[in-house]
């Protein structure tokens, strides 16, 4: 499922999420990385965080079962 909605987001929000998220890397290397200000990269986590939660929870996943 995680993936499945990992790959929905849209490229640059999706690269932005994985490299936060999956590689643990801070927001200053992302925008260094991309090229990117700081506000735009802060505004793609939290549209991809926003997406991925309403993803995972349309395919029956809750916070719950998250925090279990």
């Amino acid at each position: 499922m995680f993936d499945w909605c990992l790959n929905a987001l849209p490229e640059s929000t999706g690269r932005v999420f994985s490299m936060r998220e999956l590689l643990e890397m801070d927001i200053t290397e992302i925008c260094q990385e991309l090229g990117l200000e700081a506000n735009h990269c802060s505004a793609l986590l939290y549209r991809a965080r926003t997406r991925m939660r309403t993803c995972l929870s349309a395919k029956g996943l809750e916070t719950n079962d998250a925090i279990g």
